[in-house]
């Protein structure tokens, strides 16, 4: 900020911690920001639900998995025999869900990623080698009864359908197709958003 024109320029954007913020929430340019961008902020501040437990980066990943494929088997799976949901996963700092209330600016810093839902098409060579027995420290899938039954017995040649995000459906090595995207501006933040103000987080 240069304080004899009142110009200013953001050179790097990053989230606070609330120990950060805490320190600076009584300067009074931050209160003047905060009201200035309510509107914008105010989302972040809604009460989800409360996380019983701690709950750590790989069972969130997991869980993001798992509402890939319950979400692609509602929207899809009366069309398409899905395999899988799932795909590379990732979880910002602190790296886990911390027990007690669960806002959604929480979810926002834990998954900040504007990753569309997509459901994919893949080549049953790519299904085993990059999904079903990926060593990937990241990817995390989730699947029922069809995908229990075909796991073990994969057509290489054969074509089959998963329920990714756009970070895992352009991966180019992953090769794998687009067939549809899921409603905009849905993310994992807001699939985990509505599976935890249903209670479901115990």
């Amino acid at each position: 900020i240069n304080f004899a024109n009142g110009n200013h320029k953001i050179n790097v954007a990053e989230p606070l911690s609330s120990g950060t913020y805490a320190r600076l929430e009584s300067d009074p340019l931050v209160a003047e920001l905060m009201d200035k961008y309510a509107d914008e902020i105010s989302p972040a501040t809604r009460v989800l639900g409360t996380n019983g437990r701690q709950r750590s980066g790989k069972e969130l990943r997991q869980l993001v998995a798992d509402l890939y494929y319950v979400t692609g088997m509602e929207r899809w799976g009366e069309e398409y025999e899905i395999a899988l949901g799932g795909g590379y996963m990732s979880v910002r700092d602190p790296g886990y869900l911390a027990a007690g209330e669960v806002t959604y600016g929480t979810l926002q810093g834990l998954v900040p990623f504007n990753n569309d839902l997509v459901l994919c098409s893949v080549s049953g060579q790519n299904l085993r080698e990059k999904f079903f027995e990926s060593d990937h420290y990241a990817y995390y899938i989730s699947y029922g009864s069809y995908g229990s039954s075909v796991k073990n017995n994969i057509d290489p040649n054969g074509t089959y359908y998963i329920v990714v995000d756009s970070y895992t459906s352009t991966y180019k090595p992953n090769g794998l197709t687009e067939i549809e995207r899921y409603d905009p501006g849905v993310y994992a933040r807001d699939l985990l958003a509505e599976y935890i103000e249903s209670g479901a987080l115990k």
